[in-house]
C-alpha cells in the first residue's frame, strides 16, 4: 500500500489548487481523494511538498502540511498493523473519522469508556437530535457543521423546546465530538455558535410544580391499591430524605450510617452521610441526614415491606434488598443498569401521574416549604446537597461545624413538621388497614430473608444478622419479639439490646401448615366485623401460640420463631 500527494490541475475560483491524496493498494485499488488543503500552485514546491516563502501565510500552511504528512505515517502504520480497513484508511486521510458514523462510535468506543448512565444519557440525546432533524439513517461525523447547528437550533425553537433542553442536546454533540477528537478519531470539528450553546432566547420561566400537604392528604385518601400506596409512600420518603431522587434511594444503605451504635438509635440520633448519585463525580460534599425513627425510618420500613409484598414473584424480585439492611430498599447498581433503572422507576412515575405527583417534585416541594418557613438560602442549599459559593464551599466552608450542623438539622425537622409529615405517615398507615393489606407491612412483626443456623450477636458486633449457614432460603416472618415496646420502654437501653440479641442468636425453622400460612397472609375481610376487631397484638400472639405448641425449645417465652411468608403465597 502506497500513499502520495499531488496538486489537482483544475484551478479553483480563488486561484488555488486542491491538494490531492493518492492511495494505491495492489493493481486494482487506486484511489484519488480530495484533502482539506488548498494552495497556490505557483508558490508551491511539489517535490519538497512545501509552500514557498512567497505563499500567503506560508508558515501556517507548512505546519498544516506537516500534519498531513504525519497523518500519512500514522495511517500507514495502522493499516500495516491491520487496525484500519481500506475504507477507514481513506476516511482517515481525508481528516474524517476512522468510524463512519457517530452512532457506531457512540456504541463502541464511547460506551466502553463511560459509565452506563453517561452512555445512556448521550445515546438518548443523539437519538432525540436525529428525530428532530428527521435523520433516519446513521449520523455521520462530517455532517456536524456550523450549518447543521443552525438548522438544529431552528428546529428546536419550532418545537418550542425549553432552553435547558436545547443547551443539553447541543452540548452532548459537542462533548462527544471533543471526546473523539482528543483520541485522534476525527481531525476537525465544527465550533458551536456561542448563542446556541447558551440557549440564546428569552423564555418565560417554567412553572415549578410542587405539592401542598392538603393535596397529598387528598391523594392518600383516593388510593385504591397497595401499589398506588407504595408509590405515594416513596414520594413522601423522598421528601423526608431532603429531596432524594430514585437513584439515591437505590444507592442508600446501612453502609452510609455515620458512626452508628445502639445508644444513638435509642436516642433517635442516627444519621447517614450520603453523596448524591447525581453529583458523585464532583467535589460536592456528602449530605448529613437525620434518619428520624418516628417519621423517616418508620416510613422507610413500611416501604421496604411493601416492596417485598408487591415485587415477590415479579421480574424485580431479584432486586429486593435484604431485610437485614434497614436502609436499603432495592439491591442493584444504577450506574451499570441505567435502562433497567429507568424502566423500573417508570412504574412509579406512571402511578403517580393520576395523583398529579412526580418523582422529581418531592425535592422541589421540600425546598419550597423551606422557603415558606423563611429558612435562609445557604441552609436550604446544604439541606439539598447543593454548593453555595464554589470557592468558599471548596476551600473555606466547614459545614460540619457544630452550630451550622444544628441549624441544618433543626431546619430539616421544621420542614417535616411544617409539611405535617407525621400526620401523613399516620394517614398512610391507616390506609393500609382500609386496603386490607397484610398487617406485617405496618411493621408489627419482623421480616427476614433466609433462615440461618447462627446469627451474630448485635450487642457485641454491632453488625446485622446476615451471617451463618443458610438452613432454608426465602422470605420469612419473625415473631415472638416485641420490637416496638423493647425500644420504647424506659428501662436500661443496654439491657434491652442484650435481651434482643440473646433472643436472636439461634433461630429454628419449623414447617407450618399451608392453612396457617394462608390465614396469616390473607387480608382481613371488611365484611366480617369480628376480624376487624382483631388488633395486631392478638394477630401476632395467635401465630406465636400455634408455633410454640409444637416447639421443642426449652425457653418458650424467649424463643424467636419464624414462619414462611411469601414463597408459598396463597
Amino acid at each position: 500500500m502506497k500513499i502520495s500527494f499531488y496538486l489537482k490541475s483544475r484551478i479553483l475560483k480563488n486561484g488555488k489548487n486542491n491538494v490531492m491524496c493518492r492511495i494505491i493498494d495492489g493493481r486494482n485499488q487506486d484511489f484519488h481523494l480530495t484533502t482539506n488543503y488548498k494552495v497556490f500552485k505557483e508558490h508551491f514546491d511539489v517535490k519538497e511538498f512545501r509552500c514557498k516563502e512567497t505563499h500567503p501565510e506560508y508558515l501556517q500552511m507548512n505546519k498544516e502540511l506537516d500534519n498531513l504528512l504525519a497523518l500519512k505515517r500514522d495511517a500507514t502504520d495502522k493499516y500495516d498493523a491491520k487496525k484500519l480497513t481500506l475504507q477507514q484508511l481513506k476516511r482517515h486521510m481525508q481528516g474524517k473519522s476512522d468510524y463512519e458514523s457517530i452512532d457506531g462510535y457512540l456504541h463502541s468506543v464511547f460506551k466502553e469508556a463511560k459509565t452506563d448512565t453517561t452512555f445512556t444519557d448521550y445515546r438518548n440525546k443523539i437519538s432525540a437530535v436525529k428525530s428532530i432533524m428527521g435523520i433516519k439513517k446513521e449520523l455521520m461525523f462530517d455532517e456536524i457543521t456550523v450549518d447543521f447547528y443552525d438548522r438544529l437550533y431552528r428546529e428546536m425553537l419550532n418545537k418550542n423546546l425549553a432552553k435547558k433542553t436545547i443547551v443539553g442536546y447541543v452540548k452532548a454533540i459537542d462533548s462527544l465530538l471533543n471526546f473523539a477528537k482528543e483520541r485522534g478519531v476525527i481531525r476537525y470539528k465544527a465550533k458551536v455558535p456561542k448563542d446556541i450553546k447558551k440557549g440564546a432566547r428569552a423564555t418565560r420561566k417554567r412553572e415549578i410544580k410542587t405539592s401542598t400537604t392538603e393535596e397529598v392528604e387528598k391523594y392518600i385518601e383516593s388510593i385504591e391499591s397497595i401499589k398506588q400506596w407504595q408509590s405515594i409512600a416513596i414520594w413522601l420518603l423522598q421528601f423526608c430524605l431532603r429531596g432524594f431522587y430514585p437513584a439515591d434511594l437505590v444507592k442508600m444503605g446501612e453502609i452510609e450510617y455515620y458512626e452508628p451504635n445502639h445508644l444513638k438509635q435509642l436516642k433517635n440520633q442516627l444519621y447517614i452521610k450520603h453523596l448524591r448519585s447525581k453529583t458523585r463525580h464532583t467535589e460536592r460534599k456528602e449530605m448529613f441526614i437525620h434518619i428520624d425513627q418516628n417519621t423517616t425510618a418508620k416510613l422507610l420500613q413500611m416501604v421496604k415491606r411493601s416492596v417485598v409484598y408487591t415485587d415477590t414473584g415479579s421480574k424485580y424480585e431479584k432486586d429486593i434488598a435484604s431485610i437485614h439492611d434497614a436502609l436499603k430498599i432495592y439491591d442493584y447498581e444504577v450506574n451499570k443498569n441505567s435502562d433497567y433503572h429507568k424502566q423500573k422507576w417508570s412504574i412509579h412515575r406512571k402511578r403517580l401521574t393520576r395523583f398529579n405527583l412526580n418523582l422529581m417534585t418531592a425535592r422541589k416541594t421540600f425546598n419550597t416549604y423551606g422557603k415558606r418557613l423563611k429558612i435562609d438560602v445557604e441552609t436550604r442549599k446544604i439541606l439539598l446537597g447543593q454548593r453555595n459559593d464554589p470557592l468558599l464551599d471548596a476551600s473555606y466552608d466547614n459545614n460540619d461545624d457544630e452550630v451550622i450542623h444544628n441549624e441544618v438539622q433543626e431546619a430539616h425537622k421544621s420542614i417535616l413538621e411544617g409539611f405535617k409529615v407525621p400526620q401523613l405517615i399516620n394517614q398512610l398507615t391507616k390506609k393500609l388497614d382500609a386496603l386490607s393489606a397484610p398487617k406485617w407491612i405496618q411493621g408489627n412483626v419482623g421480616i427476614i430473608k433466609d433462615i440461618r443456623e447462627k446469627i451474630n450477636d448485635w450487642s457485641k458486633t454491632g453488625k446485622n444478622m446476615d451471617r451463618g449457614k443458610i438452613v432454608q432460603k426465602g422470605w420469612f416472618i419473625l415473631t415472638g419479639v416485641d420490637f416496638q415496646n423493647l425500644f420504647n420502654d424506659d428501662k436500661n437501653s443496654n439491657e434491652h439490646f442484650l435481651t434482643l440479641a440473646n433472643q436472636s442468636v439461634y433461630w429454628k425453622y419449623e414447617e407450618i401448615t399451608n392453612e396457617i400460612a394462608k390465614w396469616f397472609n390473607e387480608p382481613i375481610p371488611k365484611s366480617k366485623s369480628e376480624k376487624n376487631k382483631r388488633d395486631s397484638e392478638k394477630y401476632r400472639k395467635k401465630i406465636v401460640s400455634h408455633l410454640l405448641e409444637k416447639s421443642n425449645l426449652k425457653n418458650k417465652d424467649k424463643g424467636a420463631k419464624v414462619i414462611e411468608l411469601i414463597a408459598k403465597r396463597a
